[in-house]
């Protein structure tokens, strides 16, 4: 027991009351910490959304631009393939199809 004792008295690391204070930690406003209660939980949780808004309120505009534009430039084909069936009647719209399109194996109508 003695020759343990000793070992550990010897050995062991100095008492907490030796070692410095440990450096406070640096003050970055982007550093993570926990949330210590969930109301301080919610506060972060917002802080973060409002941060995102933007971002997604764009994303959210152009993607309503161009399907406006998509819908417009499905009327417009619907339109004309209309006004050629009227014209032209069935098969001079599977015609132009397939001279546009001549690798698409359309079926005839």
């Amino acid at each position: 027991m003695n020759v343990l004792r000793d070992i550990y008295q010897n050995i062991s690391p100095a008492a907490a009351t030796d070692l410095p204070p440990p450096p406070p930690p640096p003050l970055d406003p982007h550093r993570w910490h926990e949330p210590s209660n969930p109301q301080e939980l919610a506060m972060v949780s917002m802080r973060c959304l409002e941060q995102m808004l933007p971002i997604v309120e764009t994303k959210h505009r152009d993607s309503q631009l161009l399907t406006e534009r998509l819908e417009r430039e499905l009327t417009a084909s619907r339109t004309q393939q209309q006004h050629l069936f009227q014209i032209y009647g069935i098969d001079a719209i599977v015609i132009v199809i397939n001279i546009v399109y001549p690798a698409a194996n359309f079926p005839r109508l």
